[in-house]
């Protein structure tokens, strides 16, 4: 982490993995690349100047007089100054402690500021103290910043404009969104636990885990393993987790391809691919997020992205694509004269590979087809089940992960990966996730979920049968109604028959 050339770097650390220590060797000696002797980021020997920032004054007491003063009091060259908790190395920079509640201090350093230490920062409002005071201020000195903590699912005293409280913190936050791709090259994150601290016995840190009683599982996951548990308390999907779920992995030449999408125009709509293994293993693969876009334009835009997967070098698919992609059952109803979303996305995703293939890249291909996925009247119950029964996974006593979850996400998938982690249940039932929350990528893999449970094909082939009967002028309706209640006449008089010869029989 020392040598990494990140100017931001955030360490998600639980309780004695030594994030004190850390936190005083940068602000000490600096990072980066050449360090210590001559850091891409300097520290107080280099002449610069840092600030330490700490959730309240009884843990900068704490740090004073546990970690600094007995290091330096005394010691040559090193100056201390009790009253305003500074330590100056004579001829170089100097380290002052500050709360979050004298944040605002920062600016006073201007150009001599070489950078900031924000020590458990997932328990104070970073959100402001980041955005309003330390990033504006290391802007103008071109000075880097150190955030560690162990992580906080609750809020950290940060408010939405309507006043109410966000969670989970902004540090969690800002962890996904580093892991997720979505901060620049500039911000690198660090996840470790006790037990990457050679200096703790393993017997030791299990006794720290036995400390936890079965009401405290949510303070173990976070204060001890580190675990980024994103909502706390409310979550659909407490079981998701980023170390867990995330790995970078290809599916297997054998793995069958399928797809689930939820529509969206007005709000965002969402398709994503996943792969299946033969051990029934499953990978979503690739997302897509769209918005405002009509049917069409969107179908095409899907064909023309799995098109991207031919390899013109090689002649072949680099992944398979899939053959149905599982949609909303409403997107194939008929509100008006016109065609259904449903007809207009599959106009969309054929006209590109039509496109494609009178182009000579390809001979024979065969586009996706759109299938209604079946939905019941307790289909969000349904759904839940289906994403928990994928995400559920199981570590032993000593936190080694012994049942592999049934889903792997590559890094790719940012958006389900954030949603996932946030969407929250129904406030009124708990056996659903709450849909006035942002769940199109949840229900999107829930279509496909659905599409691939046992009896999902019957129920498909019946929607089908009653779609094409629906589309039958009047006449030819009646007709094909009369039939039916022939056919069920009929097979009522085979039953009733053979009941008949049954007890002749007897």
């Amino acid at each position: 982490m020392i040598e990494s050339p990140a100017r931001y770097k955030v360490c998600r650390w639980g309780r004695r993995t030594s994030k004190t220590r850390l936190d005083l060797h940068c602000a000490l000696f600096g990072h980066g690349p050449g360090a210590p002797a001559r850091p891409m980021w300097s520290g107080i020997v280099a002449g610069k100047d840092v600030v330490w920032i700490g959730p309240d004054f009884p843990q900068l007491e704490a740090i004073w007089f546990e970690e600094i003063r007995p290091r330096f009091d005394g010691v040559r060259g090193f100056e201390l100054s009790e009253g305003r908790h500074t330590l100056s190395m004579v001829g170089a920079g100097t380290l002052w402690l500050v709360s979050f509640e004298n944040v605002a201090k920062v600016r006073g350093r201007g150009a001599a500021l070489g950078g900031v230490v924000l020590d458990e920062c997932a328990h104070y409002d970073l959100r402001y103290a980041w955005r309003s005071i330390v990033r504006p201020t290391l802007m103008d000195c071109g000075g880097w910043a150190l955030l560690t903590s162990t992580p906080n699912s609750g809020p950290d005293g940060g408010k939405n404009d309507a006043g109410q409280d966000i969670v989970p913190s902004y540090f969690s936050r800002l962890c996904l969104q580093i892991m997720g791709g979505q901060r620049g090259p500039e911000w690198q994150h660090w996840h470790a636990d006790a037990r990457q601290n050679p200096t703790i016995d393993p017997a030791e840190f299990r006794a720290l885990v036995d400390e936890y009683d079965a009401e405290s599982q949510t303070a173990l996951r976070e204060e001890v393993y580190a675990e980024l548990l994103v909502g706390g308390a409310g979550l659909a999907f407490p079981g998701w987790d980023e170390s867990v779920h995330v790995q970078a992995v290809e599916p297997g030449p054998d793995a069958e391809a399928g797809a689930g999408m939820d529509w969206g125009h007005g709000t965002p709509g969402w398709i994503g691919t996943t792969y299946t293994e033969p051990d029934g293993r499953l990978l979503l693969r690739d997302e897509w997020y769209f918005q405002r876009l009509a049917a069409k334009k969107v179908g095409y835009r899907i064909g023309r992205r799995y098109l991207a997967l031919w390899d013109e070098d090689q002649g072949q698919w680099r992944r398979r694509v899939p053959e149905v992609i599982a949609l909303d059952s409403a997107c194939f109803s008929r509100t008006g004269v016109g065609a259904t979303i449903a007809e207009k996305l599959q106009e969309g995703v054929d006209l590109a590979f039509r496109r494609f293939t009178a182009a000579g890249s390809i001979s024979h291909v065969v586009a996706p087809s759109f299938v209604p996925a079946p939905k019941g009247p307790q289909a969000i119950q349904q759904q839940k089940a289906l994403v928990h029964e994928v995400l559920d996974w199981e570590r032993d006593e000593d936190g080694v992960l012994v049942e592999p979850p049934a889903l792997t996400v590559h890094p790719d998938c940012t958006e389900f990966r954030r949603t996932v982690a946030a969407l929250r249940e129904d406030p009124k039932d708990r056996n659903k996730f709450d849909t006035r929350g942002e769940d199109h990528p949840v229900q999107g893999f829930a279509y496909l979920l659905v599409l691939r449970a046992p009896g999902a094909k019957d129920r498909t082939a019946e929607r089908e049968l009653a779609e094409l009967r629906s589309h039958l002028d009047p006449v030819s309706r009646r007709e094909a109604e009369r039939v039916a209640k022939m056919e069920a006449k009929a097979d009522a008089d085979y039953h009733r028959l053979r009941e008949q010869a049954a007890r002749a029989m007897r």
